[in-house]
């Protein structure tokens, strides 16, 4: 498409907005659910200029993560989150996160996971610091046990993926 095909979006999408504000706002979604990164390349550009208050942009983006969330993490049937394809636990990757510090490094340890995943298992936590943040505990709790004890089985309460 070229350039100028694609001048009409721009008034198309201000004239629904107020014609049809529902269609818009489905719209909207649509986009945030199917193409969420470009979503929030959208808030970004606003933001940079001016368009944009800067809190609500970041509120924007932190709503479009948890969309993310809710696609891309599922619980199994003992009740831990994972990344749907993956079956790695999220508790695992902030745990992780916790001792690498960076997504990068996160990334390099995780690589059958792609920086969305790992992103949205980072997002996950944020909405669910508690449950996760448990999770971690216990995981942490049983390996002093083991290392205390090497000679005795300790699994009782160990998390799931263990």
């Amino acid at each position: 498409m070229s350039f100028q095909a694609d001048d009409w979006l721009p008034h198309a999408l201000i004239r629904l907005s107020s014609l049809e504000p529902d269609r818009y706002e489905q719209f909207v979604s649509d986009l945030k659910r199917a193409l969420p990164e470009a979503y929030g390349e959208l808030v970004g550009m606003a933001k940079e200029a001016g368009k944009l208050d800067p809190d609500l942009a970041e509120r924007m983006k932190v709503a479009t993560l948890n969309l993310e969330a809710e696609e891309l993490v599922v619980k199994d049937e003992r009740g831990v989150a994972r990344i749907i394809d993956s079956q790695v636990a999220v508790w695992e990757i902030v745990r992780a996160f916790r001792k690498l510090g960076s997504v990068s490094a996160l990334k390099e340890s995780y690589g059958g996971l792609s920086e969305r995943e790992l992103r949205t298992a980072l997002a996950y936590y944020g909405q669910n610091p508690d449950e996760i943040s448990t999770q971690i505990a216990k995981y942490e709790e049983l390996r002093k046990a083991r290392d205390a004890y090497p000679h005795l089985a300790v699994t009782e309460g160990l998390p799931p993926t263990l």
